[in-house]
């Protein structure tokens, strides 16, 4: 049986017809039968709603100018995914790419899975580098890769996650304290605290992360609604000792970023951060 799932596509200031993930979703629907194809929002954050003509793939569009993050977004797929009976909700950002394998896996793994299982994820990866999902943080990046059901407690990104309707509801949905910096965390830290667990596909996605960008891109009011967001998700979620690694994990970054060209600007905000100067 075809599992139901609805999707949530989220654009800001880019047209439909250039988002990666609008792309990727038209080439699997001229692969696929339309029973196998996601009921889909498009949730458009711009400050000008556009017009998308007859699209090639059906599908919902919602704009709201006043550019309210994720959250919102997310809870209107929510409710429209458990309104018109669909087990599962897919988050897409614009530039998601699916792929047909990642497709194919997901369609064929759903149906089989426990119920205790509320989130199904791939890897997102970069030049190498795994950036999603990781076990908690400690000291370093640690990236998880051991395959289906994960035995530890992990965090991952909303790109490509697919969430089980039933389970988030009951987990009390998207957490409106993170509309978007770190809602990604907060969304897995609500799962957890629910005893929910994480399935890892085999498929891996290409992620680019923005915060890898160099020091002299990034804004400071970008950089800093980060670092807010990241000391809120520790207060609020992290042991004591998770607490503590966070903070000399600040500290190891604050070095780093001092010794990047430009990069003085974003130290003085980890060191600002550390101490709820923010």
């Amino acid at each position: 049986m075809t599992p139901r799932i609805y999707a949530v596509l989220v654009l800001y200031r880019l047209a439909l017809a250039e988002s990666a993930a609008w792309q990727s979703l038209k080439a699997l629907a001229q692969a696929l039968p339309a029973d196998r194809l996601p009921g889909l929002l498009v949730f458009d954050n711009s400050p000008l709603p556009q017009d998308v003509g007859t699209p090639a793939v059906p599908m919902e569009y919602l704009s709201d100018s006043t550019n309210p993050g994720l959250h919102a977004a997310y809870s209107e797929a929510l409710r429209r995914a458990a309104q018109g009976g669909f087990q599962w909700l897919l988050l897409l950002d614009q530039d998601t790419i699916l792929t047909a394998d990642y497709w194919s896996e997901l369609v064929e793994t759903l149906p089989a899975l426990p119920e205790s299982v509320a989130a199904v994820v791939p890897s997102l990866t970069e030049n190498g580098l795994t950036h999603s999902p990781t076990a908690l943080p400690r000291l370093r990046h640690s990236p998880v890769e051991t395959l289906g059901l994960l035995p530890i407690p992990v965090s991952a990104y909303n790109s490509a996650a697919v969430l089980r309707v039933s389970a988030l509801q009951g987990a009390g949905g998207f957490d409106a304290r993170f509309p978007l910096e770190y809602a990604d965390h907060a969304l897995f830290a609500r799962l957890r605290q629910a005893g929910c667990q994480v399935w890892l596909l085999t498929a891996k996605l290409p992620h680019t992360l923005s915060t890898m960008q160099p020091a002299q891109v990034i804004s400071t009011a970008r950089y800093a609604a980060m670092l807010c967001a990241e000391r809120r998700y520790h207060s609020l979620f992290s042991t004591t000792q998770q607490k503590a690694w966070y903070r000399v994990r600040k500290l190891k970054e604050t070095l780093g970023k001092a010794a990047t060209p430009g990069g003085v600007r974003l130290a003085l905000l980890e060191v600002r951060a550390l101490f709820g100067l923010l």
